[in-house]
């Protein structure tokens, strides 16, 4: 069991970048993994160019 939680929710992602990315990768091979890595990846292509380079 993982204490990383299921981020489905873009807006949710998109609060949470980071968070959304680390559980796209706990979360990826999952029964959700395909909503949890498409709300990582459209919550990191709304970052700006600076935070995005970090």
């Amino acid at each position: 069991m993982t204490s990383v939680p299921e981020i489905t929710d873009p807006t949710d992602a998109e609060a949470e970048t980071e968070l959304a990315v680390l559980s796209a990768v706990a979360h990826g091979n999952g029964p959700s993994g395909l909503a949890v890595v498409q709300a990582a990846l459209v919550a990191l292509g709304r970052l700006d160019q600076e935070r995005a380079m970090v």
